[in-house]
C-alpha cells in the first residue's frame, strides 16, 4: 500500500512540475528580451494539436516589423504557457521568433495583455518607445 501512494505522489509531482511558471519581468526587461511588441486585434483564432494559430491585424508597433496582418503561435493549453485569445479583441503583444523565419510566439508569461487592462504597459510604451510605421 504504502509503494502505491508514493507511486501516486510521484506522477501528481511530476505532472505538476510542467506546469506553467513564470518569472517577473519588468516593462524594461520585457521590451528588451521580445523580438516584436505591437498592438493587434484577433482577426480569427485556428486550434490545433498542441499549438494555435492566432490571426491579427496589427495596429501599433513598437518594436519590429510584423507587418498589417500576422499570424502568432501559442501552446493550446494553460499549463504549457499558452496565452487566452478571444477573438476581435485587441491585444498589446510581446513576441519572440526561436529562428529565423519561424512564426513569432506568444506565451501567458510574457508582458502580452488585452489592450484595456494593459494602461500602464501602453503608457510606458508611447513614452518610452515611439511607433515604428516603417513596415505597417
Amino acid at each position: 500500500m504504502l509503494k502505491i501512494l508514493i507511486l501516486t505522489a510521484a506522477v501528481l509531482l511530476s505532472e505538476n512540475s510542467h506546469a506553467c511558471t513564470c518569472g517577473p519581468e519588468t516593462l524594461e526587461e520585457a521590451f528588451a528580451k521580445y523580438h516584436s511588441v505591437f498592438r493587434g486585434t484577433v482577426a480569427k483564432i485556428i486550434k490545433g494539436d498542441g499549438v494555435n494559430s492566432i490571426h491579427l491585424n496589427v495596429e501599433t508597433v513598437w518594436k519590429g516589423k510584423p507587418g498589417k496582418k500576422i499570424v502568432v503561435t501559442t501552446a493550446s493549453g494553460s499549463a504549457a504557457c499558452g496565452f487566452p485569445f478571444l477573438a476581435k479583441k485587441e491585444y498589446i503583444l510581446f513576441a519572440w521568433q526561436e529562428k529565423k523565419g519561424a512564426p513569432l510566439s506568444i506565451n501567458s508569461c510574457s508582458k502580452t495583455a488585452s489592450a484595456d487592462s494593459a494602461l500602464e504597459t501602453l503608457a510606458w510604451l508611447d513614452q518610452h518607445h515611439s511607433t515604428d510605421d516603417g513596415e505597417l
